[in-house]
């Protein structure tokens, strides 16, 4: 069977797992387990799919994403070590995984429904990619600015791995505030922005913001290494204060904070803090 008509994600654990119409493109290519992501099944109104099928394979401490044939895309193998971030996101029925290395960046789109096995794969990437978080004897990390509201909370739980604590954070919950324009008043939305450095070796960054616009029912998770982690930094803006952070490899996070708060300026020199301790390759 063609498995562009396939729609559900499932688990590549052996090369019979594999569907056949991928066989040839995977030739040489040893993988310890991996996933199927289906194509693109919304496109009524469109000639072909806005993405390909595709299978994600891991193989030690490389990640070989292989399009469908029929796509004409090239394989991309990314080693693990050359991967400064990663964001998953999904806005209801829509999710998105985003590699970034010094080199490119790859996003792959897929349907969240039954994703389970996608959300597994991920989770043992990064461990792969970061290292095993180890048990903290250490009482809760230190909370700056606002407690978490249950949204946030929901998405931190589902973020964090097993035994994996949060060391700093920082929380700026949505806030809702009206506009005027002429005799018309409209409700817009401020997103809410989660920083958060943890005993996983990992910079976390969560939002609901997505193309610059607040998203309800949107959960963003962007991780990066400790390690290369370069510096937190608290600018005065004309709207309050933004917290800057800037790494080695990847693209520098700006988070708005919408007023000058004294503790983003001391949660900005505690991050940076904990950066001087890494300043070395970590050991695997």
């Amino acid at each position: 069977m063609d498995s562009r008509a396939y729609v559900f994600i499932f688990w590549i654990r052996t090369a019979d797992d594999v569907p056949s119409d991928f066989r040839a493109a995977i030739q040489g290519h040893v993988f310890d387990f991996g996933v199927f992501l289906p194509q693109d099944d919304a496109h009524w109104f469109r000639r072909g799919p806005a993405y390909p099928a595709r299978l994600l394979l891991l193989h030690d401490r490389q990640l070989s994403i292989i399009a469908h044939p029929a796509s004409g895309e090239a394989v991309i193998d990314l080693p693990l070590d050359e991967l400064a971030q990663l964001e998953t996101g999904n806005i209801l029925l829509l999710g998105w995984i985003h590699f970034s290395s010094a080199q490119a960046t790859y996003k792959l789109l897929y349907n969240t429904r039954a994703s389970d096995p996608l959300d597994d794969f991920v989770a043992t990437l990064r461990r792969r990619w970061l290292g095993r978080p180890q048990r903290s004897e250490e009482p809760a990390g230190k909370i700056f600015r606002s407690e978490l509201d249950t949204k946030f909370r929901n998405l931190l739980h589902h973020s964090l791995d097993r035994n994996e604590v949060v060391v700093l954070q920082y929380f700026t919950p949505p806030v809702q505030y009206m506009t005027r324009k002429l005799i018309f008043h409209r409700t817009e939305f401020r997103s809410g922005n989660l920083l958060a450095l943890t005993s996983g070796n990992r910079m976390l960054w969560l939002r609901d913001q997505h193309e610059n616009r607040f998203e309800r029912y949107a959960g963003i998770v962007v991780s990066a290494p400790v390690w290369l982690l370069r510096s937190c930094i608290a600018q005065t803006t004309p709207n309050g204060c933004e917290l800057k952070v800037e790494f080695k490899a990847g693209p520098p996070w700006q988070i708005p904070i919408y007023d000058d708060d004294f503790d983003c300026r001391d949660f900005a020199e505690l991050v940076s803090a904990h950066a001087n301790e890494y300043q070395s390759a970590p050991i695997h």
